[in-house]
């Protein structure tokens, strides 16, 4: 933890290789929790590389309170969230236009109903 800290200062000082050796730390795990949570690599790539974009960009308005690899562990399981949501509103399909379709056969609901 001492060191994550130490690397999370470098990086805020402008030395970018602490950046790689935090990548390098925490990768292979990162990316095993997102092809467990994705199910696909090539996704699971995907989605550990915008976290590390992310951590990236806001690297210097980050204010740990715990420890950095529960930080990226949520960091890719909110990213991994969002994309299933997000994917899972893409998927559904609109039926404002369907014309309804009705049947004139008597199944047993309505021979139950009608009697």
């Amino acid at each position: 933890m001492i060191e994550d800290k130490l690397l999370i200062l470098r990086f805020k000082q402008g030395r970018h290789e602490a950046l790689r050796q935090i990548y390098d730390k925490y990768k292979v795990e990162l990316l095993r929790l997102a092809v467990v949570l994705v199910g696909d690599v090539n996704t699971a790539e995907d989605m550990v590389h915008d976290v590390f974009v992310k951590f990236a960009r806001s690297a210097g308005r980050i204010k740990l309170t715990g420890s950095l690899k529960n930080y990226l562990v949520t960091s890719v399981v909110n990213r991994v969230r969002n994309h299933l949501r997000d994917s899972n509103r893409h998927r559904e399909t609109n039926l404002d236009g369907a014309e309804l379709v009705v049947s004139s056969e008597r199944g047993p609901r309505q021979w139950a109903v009608l009697g």
